[in-house]
Parts: structure tokens; sequence; C-alpha cells
């Protein structure tokens, strides 16, 4: 979805992911997002789906932190 959304338009998305137009590149991309998708306790991935085609349409990655505990900037 990533891929498809900002094509090459997104210098971070090309940064992150150089190769995220081929299959290989995808392949990579999915497999990082799912390592962060169980491996992140704090993180949220919230989906929003167009009913009628069944199809996801958006995405968002949220970071969920107490009040005085989140961590410091890389």
């Amino acid at each position: 979805m990533v891929s498809t959304a900002f094509a090459h338009d997104h210098e971070y998305v090309d940064a992150i992911s150089p190769a995220h137009t081929t299959p290989a590149g995808r392949k990579i991309g999915s497999e990082r997002m799912l390592r962060i998708f169980h491996g992140d306790p704090k993180g949220t991935f919230i989906k929003v789906v167009d009913f009628e085609s069944g199809k996801i349409v958006a995405a968002a990655k949220w970071n969920m932190y107490r009040a005085g505990r989140v961590p410091p900037q890389p």
C-alpha cells in the first residue's frame, strides 16, 4: 500500500525502501512491517476500509505512551 500510495514521489519512502516498487522490495518491506507490527508494544496500527469494496484505503501507525514515559529522541 505504501509503494502504491507514494510511488517515487516521497524521498523518505525511497530512502527507507529503495526497491519498494519491485516484488523483492515489497517482500522486504512487508517482512519489516510485520516485525514492527509484532515487536513494538507501544505501536497501534489503524486501517480504514471502504465498506463497499472491502479494500483498505488508508493505514497509520501510532505510538501510544503514558504521560512522562516517552522515550528519548534518537
